[in-house]
């Protein structure tokens, strides 16, 4: 990560940070992208922001959740938006399984499933959501990562699963 130029606007690299997460951003990771270290000069850039989108009618607010950050809408606007957004949320078991797949990418199914059990329509949801591809192969089928799950979770080191 390069350093940030010091005519850089702070308020608008915290901004973007919390705009192009998809999840809550912790208070470490929030003073590392936005070069300040102290907690309490992010909070109150957290409260300006706030504040800024507040006073011109924004949709848009700050919320925290469990120690962390993630910019969102308003609940009132929420009926209005669902039909653009896409189901994301991914069970624990879910998240074995894929995390499993992405330890052992192009895994066979049935070798899968002698290692953590019948995840039958672990894998079909998987597909589904877009996580994953099946492809046929003899008896069994291939299981591998898709475009999505590397946009969704970034590149992931095995050493990391």
């Amino acid at each position: 990560m390069r350093t940030m130029d010091e005519k850089m606007d702070k308020l608008a690299v915290l901004e973007s940070v919390l705009f192009m997460s998809p999840k809550p951003v912790s208070m470490r990771i929030i003073m590392k992208s936005v070069d300040v270290h102290n907690s309490n000069k992010i909070k109150k850039m957290i409260d300006k922001l706030n504040k800024m989108y507040e006073d011109r009618g924004s949709a848009v607010r700050v919320f925290e959740v469990n120690n962390k950050y993630i910019l969102n809408i308003l609940p009132q606007y929420a009926d209005y938006v669902t039909r653009f957004t896409t189901e994301t949320e991914l069970t624990k078991s879910e998240m074995k399984v894929l995390a499993y797949i992405a330890k052992n990418n192009g895994i066979l199914k049935s070798k899968l499933i002698k290692r953590i059990g019948v995840v039958y329509d672990k894998v079909k949801s998987l597909e589904e959501k877009g996580f994953i591809k099946e492809v046929p192969d003899g008896r069994s089928s291939k299981l591998f990562l898709t475009k999505k799950f590397k946009d969704y979770f970034g590149e992931i080191e095995n050493s990391e699963l």
